[in-house]
Order: structure tokens, then sequence, then C-alpha cells
């Protein structure tokens, strides 16, 4: 790639050779035809340096690089060519002013998935719902162990009081008779007055206030149907072995 450079007439000719060891003795002036120039040639024939009729300065020695963005040096033996790295570099000149924002550029990937934070707080109960539907019967379940329905409790209690000397207190008795050895235990209230030894037996264990009153324990509902369970109280008081 050829070389042009805008330069001055002197400088033209030092370029190509035609300088003075010592100071010029006078100015050089070469005057270029019309629309013409002129082409300086070494004794091999190539192209030392070339000037345009537009000015502008043409060196084919000169290393390759942009077109007018090369700055020339002299070497130490007199030779022009690329100045060394941070020659002829001028101050740095002000900042230029902000250019306009450019597009947005496309949105990039996805990256990748962050760690999973800890827990949140728990929030608060929330209300009761509404109740849900009834849902559908179950399967009847096995018929259960013949029960005492109609064996126990109906038609009990009946049979009056009776008459005995050889019971042992405080025993019960069972009787399908209308009259029955000692009293029906039908949970009934004694006085203890009246009955103080029947009252040492039983105390209040089936109810009474103790003071005045005691009561019998009241077993109509265990009695089988039409019987009466009767109590001792008049016979033989028990006593400990």
């Amino acid at each position: 790639m050829l070389k042009r450079i805008l330069t001055s007439p002197l400088a033209v000719l030092v370029a190509c050779g035609l300088y003075l060891p010592t100071t010029l003795a006078a100015d050089i002036t070469a005057t270029l035809p019309a629309a013409g120039g002129f082409v300086i040639k070494g004794s091999d024939g190539d192209e030392r340096m070339r000037v345009d009729d537009d000015g502008a300065v043409i060196l084919p020695t000169i290393p390759t690089s942009a077109a007018g963005d090369t700055v020339l040096c002299y070497d130490a033996s007199g030779i022009l060519g690329p100045c060394a790295a941070g020659v002829a570099v001028g101050p740095e000149g002000p900042q230029g002013p902000e250019g306009q924002v450019g597009p947005q550029g496309p949105e990039g990937p996805t990256g990748p998935q962050g760690l999973t934070g800890p827990p949140g707080i728990q929030g608060p109960v929330g209300q009761t719902g509404n109740t849900g539907a009834t849902g559908p019967q179950g399967i009847q379940g096995p018929q259960g162990v013949p029960g005492t329905l109609g064996v126990f409790g109906t038609n009990t209690g009946n049979a009056a009081a009776g008459n005995t000397n050889d019971c042992i207190m405080g025993t019960l008795i069972l009787t399908a008779a209308n009259v029955g050895p000692g009293l029906p235990a039908n949970g009934q209230l004694l006085p203890i007055s009246s009955n103080t030894a029947l009252f040492a037996l039983l105390g209040t264990k089936f109810g009474g206030n103790g003071s005045t009153t005691f009561a019998l324990p009241d077993l109509r509902d265990a009695a089988p149907d039409g019987t009466t369970y009767m109590i001792c109280d008049v016979g033989i008081f028990p006593s400990y072995r």
C-alpha cells in the first residue's frame, strides 16, 4: 500500500535524500506542470517518492498502515521512516461529548436457578370451612349376641315383706312369690332408729343421710321377670370368724 502524505516542498526533497549535510545554501524550488506531478526513482528503477498535482506525497517505501495516520521521523542515519512508539505523540485532547444511547441489546439467556430460600413465617389459621356433605351409609355390621331383653327387669320388686327368724341379716333372697322373707330390695329409705342392726351391716353405701336414714339396694332391674329380690332385715346377725 502506498503512503499519501501532505507535506512541504522542503520536506519532500529531504525525504528523497536531497538534503545537505550542512546548512542549505539556498531553497530548491520544483514547479510541477499543470495536471501533472513528478517521480523520484532509485538506480534500480524503483520509485522512491511521487508528488501528485494535488500536493499529495506518496512514499512507496514506508511500511503499510492505515492511510493518513502515520507520523514519519528521521533515524540516526538520516533515513525517514515511521516513528518509534511514543514519539511525536501530542497531548491527549479533551473528552468529546457523550454520544447518544445505543439501541437495547438482545435479551440474554436465562441464568441458572438460585438456591431455595429459607421457609417463610407461618401464616394465620384460616377460617373453618363449611361442613361437608354426609357420606354414604356404611355396611351393616354383623348381628350381635342375643341380649337379656325380656328376661330381666320386667314386673319385678312386687313381693310384699314377710316375716322370718332364721335368715342371716343382710342376705339377699330371690323369690317368685307374692310375699318373701324380709324386705323387697327396691332402693327405699329406712329409719335408722328402728333398723339399727341392719344399718350396722349396710351403712349408707346405697343412699341415705347416715344420721336418720339409710337405703336398701335397688335390684329391680337385675331381677328376672316376675321376681323380687328380698333382703333379710330380721334374723341372725352375722359375726366375724
